[in-house]
């Protein structure tokens, strides 16, 4: 038998502590991930909202977030983080671990628009963030008082043509999802079309029945009661269908332009975030969407539940970005 030097033997020795050392190093780390990522959710759930409390987006993410706390059998906390274009939402939101404990908020304005707009912005949409699952789809239409000669949409580009300062609409700021499907719009058509900018909804809307602009781009769903009582025709809705609140509104395809006008909001996570997490997460919020309970919440609202996996959603995202990229430059919009 080969005898062993004692300083082949010390050296053997250290070898063997140090591999003993780095196996348990390893099987402690790596069965640690992993049990974290089994035992998901073991503790309150966090969901950053880039919107005020009552908004549209809020009352969508409170909803799902109830329904979501009963599936996961932990709280899901909304916290409102309002302004600077949702930029301080999820920065806020980029800035904690990607281990699934902070979802976050985001529509077309955040994902798309933002990215189109700005070159300073302190985060990359495909890169930074992790599709989980579409909420819902928004669609825009175009709207004009009652007493407008319009009565299409062919109507108002022509009017637009006949008037040589062209006419005015309004919409919820420079940038807005509003904003980008007036110009698009306006390239399409090709109508002498002047954008006015407020700040909101909540400005535009009176700012249309005032006569302050001749019509507006928007959701439905502020000018609804106005429509139901006779103060305002809406000329066209860029969806896909026409919808079940207004069988008698036809399309913008249907009337000749061939665009949608949507905002679509859905749910993320940071990058990174493990993809089982990731998977869980969108199986239980599509299923949320799916409950009878979230659907009666919902119902008469001017948007339209639409769940998809990750992928989809990644999908939407990307194709709306370069959509967007390509409106602004078109239309000459300056890139802050």
């Amino acid at each position: 038998m080969r005898r062993v030097s004692r300083k082949s033997a010390k050296q053997m020795g250290w070898a063997a502590t140090a591999l003993t050392a780095f196996l348990a190093f390893s099987g402690m780390s790596q069965p640690a991930n992993a049990q974290n990522v089994a035992n998901w959710p073991d503790r309150t759930i966090r969901m950053i909202v880039p919107f005020p409390p009552g908004a549209t987006p809020d009352m969508m993410a409170r909803l799902v977030g109830e329904k979501l706390a009963e599936r996961l059998k932990q709280p899901v906390v909304v916290e409102n983080k309002s302004g600077g274009s949702g930029i301080i939402a999820i920065t806020s939101a980029l800035n904690a671990p990607a281990d699934g404990y902070t979802l976050f908020l985001a529509d077309t304005g955040h994902t798309a628009i933002n990215p189109a707009l700005r070159k300073d912005l302190p985060y990359d949409p495909l890169r930074d963030l992790q599709p989980i699952s579409r909420l819902t789809e928004q669609n825009f239409s175009v709207i004009v008082r009652d007493d407008s000669p319009a009565r299409t949409l062919a109507d108002l580009v022509e009017l637009s043509r006949k008037r040589e300062k062209g006419i005015t609409y309004g919409t919820s700021g420079i940038g807005s999802a509003h904003h980008m499907g007036g110009e698009q719009l306006r390239l399409l058509t090709r109508g002498n079309f002047m954008h006015v900018p407020y700040k909101g909804m909540i400005q535009t809307v009176p700012a249309l029945l005032s006569g302050e602009v001749d019509f507006m781009i928007g959701s439905a769903t502020p000018v609804m009661s106005h429509w139901k009582d006779g103060k305002v025709r809406i000329l066209a809705r860029g969806s896909e269908q026409r919808s079940q609140l207004m069988p008698d509104v036809p399309t913008l395809r249907e009337s000749g332009v061939p665009m949608n006008i949507a905002v679509t909001l859905g749910l993320f996570v940071r990058a990174g975030t493990p993809d089982e997490i990731v998977e869980r997460l969108s199986k239980e919020v599509n299923l949320v969407l799916q409950d009878p309970a979230v659907q009666k919440r919902v119902a008469g609202q001017d948007f339209t539940i639409a769940g998809t996996t990750p992928q989809e959603y990644a999908d939407i995202v990307r194709s709306q970005i370069a959509e967007y990229k390509e409106v602004v430059e078109k239309a000459g919009i300056e890139v802050q």
